[in-house]
Order: structure tokens, then sequence, then C-alpha cells
């Protein structure tokens, strides 16, 4: 997503804890904060989504991605890319 679609991602936390500040946590770090309060059930059940998903060849954060832009009300994600970089230059 970082590479694919930099300017609409240019907001978005850092992926490693390595880059964590006292002004911003990565996703590595959220995620495994919000992880240790689910169940194991919920656990074994996100874990066998994912494995389905890869093995389907797709990409749950650009779907979910794609899903916020289009109720954000831009018509997909290359739009909303090209409205972030003119936003931006």
């Amino acid at each position: 997503m970082f590479d694919k679609y930099p300017n609409l991602m240019g907001g978005a936390r850092s992926l490693s804890s390595t880059d964590d500040t006292s002004f911003g946590t990565s996703f590595e770090t959220y995620m495994r904060g919000e992880l240790e309060t689910y169940s194991d059930e919920t656990l074994a059940s996100l874990h066998k989504d994912l494995l389905d998903k890869v093995q389907e060849g797709g990409n749950m954060t650009e779907e979910l991605y794609s899903h916020l832009v289009l109720a954000s009300g831009y018509s997909s994600l290359e739009d909303a890319e090209a409205i972030a970089k003119k936003n931006r230059g």
C-alpha cells in the first residue's frame, strides 16, 4: 500500500515498532496491543481469514482501504491517491 499509494498512505502509521516515538505509535505496536485483547477463538478465525486471503491472492489491507475511500466519497483508491497527491503538492 505504501508503494502503490504513497500519497494516500502518507498520513498512515509507520509499519515498524522501530519507528515508535512518544508522538506516534506504529502499526506493529498498535496491532500487538489490539490482538492481545482478542479471544483465542477470534485469533484463530482471523488467522484462517488471513491465510485464505493470501491463498486467493488478495490483499486485506487494500480491500479495507478501498471500502474506506468509497465510504468517504472517492470513486476508487486511484481517485483518492490522485486527490491526495494534488493536495500534497
